[in-house]
């Protein structure tokens, strides 16, 4: 019940607040036709990095409130849980079960501090700060190598939307 009264709202929330700041960032992006029109002035209209960074320190902040859910996270099954759900584990589970079992925060905790809200807290964004640490260092690389503009970017470039450069 505590997922559907808060979490789902906080969800839906974060979703309008992605779609804002694509709307602003990049309105064709949302188009499936976009029309081409001139690029803006830097910094006229798009939020930049700051406001980036800041939404998403808002959101790793939030993320302990995953703590007041009485039941699993959506997709967050353990191959137990979908045993008594279904009735069965699917195999590919089976096989990959093990490979978790050495996990940097077991359950969102930091191993040693559980048992209050603190701890369990501090686990929740500990755990966002390094997948965020993760994305942030894949898109980098790939920023790197190039492959992200190139792929990504290139047609978005000749239609005046934006235009990034890796040196």
């Amino acid at each position: 019940m505590a997922h559907l009264l808060v979490a789902g709202p906080a969800e839906g929330i974060v979703t309008g607040l992605v779609v804002r700041y694509l709307e602003r960032a990049n309105p064709g992006l949302l188009q499936l036709y976009p029309e081409a029109r001139p690029a803006a002035p830097a910094g006229a209209g798009a939020p930049g990095l700051k406001g980036l960074a800041t939404g998403l320190g808002i959101l790793i902040l939030l993320s302990p409130l995953g703590i007041l859910a009485s039941s699993t996270a959506w997709g967050e099954w353990a191959p137990e849980e979908l045993q008594q759900m279904l009735g069965f584990v699917p195999a590919g589970m089976v096989k990959l079960a093990a490979s978790w079992s050495h996990t940097l925060f077991p359950d969102y905790t930091v191993p040693r501090l559980a048992g209050s809200f603190g701890a369990e807290a501090l686990g929740y964004i500990l755990s966002a700060l390094v997948g965020l640490g993760i994305i942030i260092a894949i898109f980098l690389k790939l920023l790197m190598q190039g492959n992200l503009i190139d792929a990504a970017f290139h047609e978005h470039h000749h239609q005046g939307y934006f235009h990034l450069h890796a040196h």
